[in-house]
């Protein structure tokens, strides 16, 4: 029962149903109510973290380049959650080999109510959170495709072969809802990033987002460098009317990239740019956006002009 207190039991069963039949119980449900707290201040320092790497990213480029201050953070956080499993895990380990004796630490921190209070709120609303996650992840699934099916909307995505696929349709989620709404099937693809990925989303889709580093060279795919130099204009469809570009000095080629997906409006950074600020415009203002498009009109469409041949 003391070392069941670690598995994220705690915040489940309150304290008075352990006292005083169980005193070893309760002094190790507080034990782990404590480490939990550890875990809420690391998660809290992993937040202000992000908020401040991304800020200095947008407005203090020098500083951020000549410090290195995302690798730098980023390991010393990781660093610190390992440190965070060895004690939980000794946590654990001393309630089946020592359990009469108090944990360092720990048992400081879960003899103050405040402390238990605020690990149990940290644990439930994680748990919630986490059910919410998965429910919102599998509706996601079934609203959006990766598929050779048509789409309006493309999400087409970095994810530096690493991050599991779901959790890109995850993002794409608010957008997914909103072309639902607007087209009334399931009109979202979402696709890691290729150069015959984006010349599918730039010919089929109405609405593109392209989720991807960049540097003033162009978007970077496994493949290279994709530039408007590698799209002709017949592999950009008239019915293209939103493009919203993530990459990084993606403004340094803005006129190119607007002129090469005329008549669509193309939305480029001629700055660093970070994850936060754009997972906030997929959550947020790219659902409305795509919600007010006016309908598409061929006649409103601008022919485009075709080079003449010298004679």
């Amino acid at each position: 029962m003391s070392a069941a207190m670690y598995l994220l039991i705690p915040a489940l069963v309150p304290e008075r149903f352990l006292a005083p039949r169980y005193p070893l119980a309760k002094s190790h449900r507080r034990n782990a109510l404590g480490a939990v707290f550890l875990l809420a201040l690391l998660v809290l320092l992993f937040a202000i973290s992000v908020i401040f790497i991304s800020y200095v990213m947008i407005h203090f480029r020098e500083v951020y380049q000549a410090w290195k201050l995302e690798p730098r953070t980023l390991d010393a956080l990781w660093k610190t959650l390992l440190a965070w499993l060895v004690v939980y895990f000794f946590a654990l380990i001393h309630a089946l080999w020592r359990p009469q004796t108090p944990a360092p630490v720990l048992s400081a921190l879960g003899s103050r109510a405040w402390v238990r209070g605020v690990a149990a709120s940290f644990l439930v609303l994680a748990l919630v959170l986490l059910g919410v996650t998965a429910g919102v992840t599998a509706h996601a699934q079934l609203l959006t495709r990766s598929d050779a099916a048509s789409g309006k909307v493309f999400f087409v995505y970095e994810d530096n072969k690493r991050f599991p696929a779901f959790l890109f349709r995850l993002g794409a989620y608010p957008l997914a809802l909103a072309a639902k709404a607007r087209y009334g099937d399931v009109e979202t693809q979402v696709l890691p990033i290729s150069p015959e990925n984006l010349r599918r989303a730039f010919r089929e889709g109405e609405f593109v987002v392209v989720g991807s580093h960049g540097t003033s060279e162009g978007l970077i795919t496994h493949e290279g460098y994709f530039t408007p130099a590698d799209l002709s204009h017949d592999e950009v469809s008239r019915r293209l009317r939103y493009v919203y570009l993530t990459g990084c000095d993606s403004g340094d080629l803005a006129r190119a990239w607007r002129r090469k997906l005329r008549p669509a409006h193309v939305v480029t950074h001629d700055r660093l740019t970070a994850v936060p600020e754009h997972v906030w415009w997929l959550w947020m203002e790219g659902p409305r956006i795509l919600s007010e498009l006016p309908p598409y009109q061929p006649d409103s469409v601008p022919r485009r002009r075709t080079p003449a041949v010298p004679r």
